[in-house]
């Protein structure tokens, strides 16, 4: 981690702090970029508990291409039994941290006095949280049949996630912006300070010229399209054609001028 980002990071967390109560009955749980996970999705047979472990164990020494000790592992097994029972297999996510990499995030929390209880990727608390608002339990023991699989377009400065949310699964890919942040663009071009730039692209008002700036966005668009068709074919190949009956646009670029306009029009 950089040292500036790590800086950044402390200086928010100390924020937070005088804002909330974060005494040790809190249960602090903090997200980590996928980016920086090592990400497998299993399909396995639908096995007892014990005979479940054993072949995620054996499907990390494969899939995993760091040494295991190197890493923090963890996985997910998602779905109810009686949801899994039916077609015969369960959906795994398992992800790895090196350990190197969890100490550095762990050292940042530690600087600001804060007990972290766990960790998880960013993709994951998108998830719990489309799980929540649209996936969740009814209290008759059945799912809401209104919303059987729902995609989500995460778009940050720095990333974008596609995610494909079901009761039973979740699948995502997270890639890192080809332009390297939104910004970029528009920095190189007009000689900006990065504060500058990101104003320009939010506010409409700002940008000294409105054709640039509109440039730029569509820049950041196509690779928003191109990134969510590659995931949906990957997504297909490995789960079937999906029945996708919702989209949801989340992260702070999804608030950019004309990306809903782009999405309906491609322009």
């Amino acid at each position: 981690m950089k040292q500036r980002r790590s800086s950044a990071i402390v200086r928010t967390l100390n924020k937070l702090k005088q804002q909330c109560v974060l005494d040790s009955a809190a249960a602090i749980v903090a997200s980590l970029p996928s980016t920086q996970l090592l990400t497998r999705f299993l399909t396995l047979p639908n096995v007892k508990k014990d005979k479940l472990d054993g072949l995620i164990a054996g499907e990390a020494g494969h899939q995993i291409p760091v040494p295991l000790p190197e890493v923090s592992l963890a996985h997910h097994v998602f779905g109810f039994p009686e949801e899994t029972a039916n077609i015969g297999r369960s959906t795994v996510l398992m992800q790895a941290l090196r350990l190197q990499d969890a100490a550095q995030y762990q050292a940042v929390f530690d600087e600001a006095e804060i007990d972290v209880r766990a960790w998880q990727s960013d993709a994951v608390a998108l998830y719990n949280w489309v799980h929540h608002e649209f996936l969740t339990r009814e209290p008759a023991g059945k799912r809401r049949a209104d919303v059987r699989r729902i995609a989500v377009l995460d778009l940050g400065r720095e990333s974008i996630r596609v995610l494909f949310c079901g009761t039973t699964h979740l699948w995502f890919r997270a890639n890192r912006l080809v332009a390297g942040d939104l910004a970029n663009g528009l920095v190189r071009r007009f000689q900006l300070t990065h504060d500058m730039a990101n104003q320009w692209l939010f506010n409409e008002g700002a940008a000294r010229s409105m054709s640039a700036v509109h440039e730029q966005r569509c820049v950041i668009f196509r690779e928003l399209v191109d990134r969510y068709e590659t995931a949906l074919k990957e997504f297909v190949k490995m789960n079937g054609e999906p029945a996708i009956e919702r989209v949801l646009i989340s992260g702070e670029a999804g608030h950019l001028p004309g990306l809903l306009r782009f999405l309906r029009l491609g322009r």
